[in-house]
C-alpha cells in the first residue's frame, strides 16, 4: 500500500479546517484520493457495466417487486425526479443512514445518482430481503466490504501513525 500521501497529510498537522494553505489542501485532497484507491471508494462504474450492490429501502415490498422484475425507479431526492432506474450503493454505508431493509441486487449501469451512487436498469435480485441491521452482520461474517475496509483502515493506521479517526475523517464518513 502507498502510504506517502497520507503521511504527509500527518506531516501538516492532518488540518480539517476549510481555510488552510492551498499547499495543505492539495496535500490533504491528495491523501483523500489515495485513501479511497486503497478502500476501493475512489471510482465510480461506468454506464454499461453490470455490477452487484446493495439497495437500502424502507419499503420491504420493493424486495417483491424486483423479484417480479417490475422497473424499479428512484427518485432524485435532491430535486424530486425520477432517477433512470434503482439507486444502489456499492456498500453498506446506507444501511446505517435510517433505511430498515437492504438486499443485493446485480444490474447494468445506466448512471450516478445525484449522490454519487450507482443508478442501475435491468434489475435481478440476488440476495433475501434483511433487516439493515442483519444485513451489516451477515455482511461482516463473511468478510464483507466494512470488514475489509477497516482492516485496511487498520493497516493504514499502522503504517502511518494516523488514527482511525483521522482516515474516517479523511474518508468522509468520520466525525
Amino acid at each position: 500500500m502507498s502510504t506517502t500521501q497520507i503521511k504527509k497529510w500527518l506531516d501538516d498537522g492532518a488540518p480539517r479546517g476549510e481555510y488552510i494553505s492551498p499547499a495543505a489542501w492539495h496535500r490533504r485532497h491528495g491523501a483523500a484520493v489515495a485513501l479511497r484507491a486503497e478502500l476501493g471508494t475512489g471510482t465510480s462504474p461506468e454506464p454499461g457495466d453490470i455490477i452487484e450492490a446493495w439497495r437500502a429501502t424502507n419499503r420491504a415490498g420493493e424486495h417483491d417487486d424486483a423479484l417480479t422484475g417490475a422497473m424499479l425507479r428512484s427518485t432524485d431526492h435532491s430535486g424530486g425526479s425520477p432517477e433512470a432506474g434503482l439507486s444502489v450503493a456499492t456498500g453498506l454505508h446506507y444501511a446505517a443512514r435510517g433505511y430498515r431493509y437492504c438486499y443485493r441486487v446485480r444490474g447494468r449501469v445506466v448512471g450516478l445518482g445525484a449522490d454519487g451512487e450507482p443508478v442501475i436498469a435491468d434489475i435481478v435480485c440476488i440476495g433475501d430481503l434483511l433487516t439493515a441491521d442483519k444485513a451489516v452482520a451477515a455482511d461482516w461474517r463473511e468478510g464483507g466490504e466494512a470488514h475489509r475496509r477497516q482492516q485496511i483502515r487498520a493497516e493504514l493506521a499502522d503504517q502511518t501513525g494516523a488514527s482511525i479517526d483521522d482516515l474516517l475523517w479523511l474518508e468522509g464518513v468520520g466525525p
